[in-house]
């Protein structure tokens, strides 16, 4: 007969394992529930398994560059697709800037890029170009970088990185995505949108 071990734990060692998860717990609610982006059905409000935490719990923010390695297959679509990846600026000055840089593009693609800020729709102005289309300057596996100044404020900043059906060959590429601040206060939440129809539906612009 085999008998299970059983074990005691002292009470100094349940303290030390389950007070600061239950003070994570506490943090990282009050991190994720901002006014200026719950009342507006942010996502980071359900999301809360894909949060990038510290040991305690707390959300990281840092200057980046915070590299992802994405793809695309518009296939489904046959049409333009993008690929959405949500981050939160904690606070934001006018001196402050953020850094979007899309390289190592491949399946002869051509890029789009859109930046949405806080409490905004896929739909509204993208910031890169201050209009309702997406910003495309160059050809097939060409990359591209720009830089937003003067944050329009702290929260959900949602990035696009889209690829043009009709200016594109094949149906499929890759890509590397780094996003970047002045100061320590970015952090990445999720990829909210994978392969999904663009919401701007203007012609693209340069800038």
């Amino acid at each position: 007969m085999i008998v299970a071990a059983r074990r005691f734990w002292h009470p100094m060692v349940v303290a030390s394992r389950f007070v600061p998860l239950l003070f994570g717990i506490l943090l990282v609610n009050r991190c994720t529930t901002p006014p200026d982006s719950c009342a507006t059905g942010d996502i980071e409000c359900s999301v809360l398994a894909v949060l990038p935490y510290s040991g305690f719990g707390v959300i990281v923010f840092s200057t980046g560059p915070i590299t992802i390695n994405g793809d695309w297959d518009c296939s489904p679509l046959t049409n333009n697709c993008q690929d959405v990846y949500d981050f939160r600026i904690s606070s934001a000055v006018a001196a402050d800037s953020i850094t979007i840089s899309v390289s190592n593009i491949t399946g002869t693609s051509v890029l789009r890029m859109a930046v949405f800020g806080p409490g905004s729709t896929l739909n509204a102005t993208n910031l890169i170009n201050s209009g309702l289309a997406d910003h495309r300057c160059f050809g097939q596996d060409v990359g591209d970088s720009v830089s937003i100044s003067g944050a329009t404020g702290a929260g959900l900043y949602r990035i696009a990185i889209g690829r043009d059906w009709g200016l594109s060959a094949g149906s499929g590429g890759l890509y590397t995505l780094a996003v970047s601040m002045n100061a320590p206060k970015l952090a990445f939440i999720a990829q909210t949108a994978d392969n999904a129809a663009p919401e701007l539906l203007a012609a693209s612009t340069c800038p």
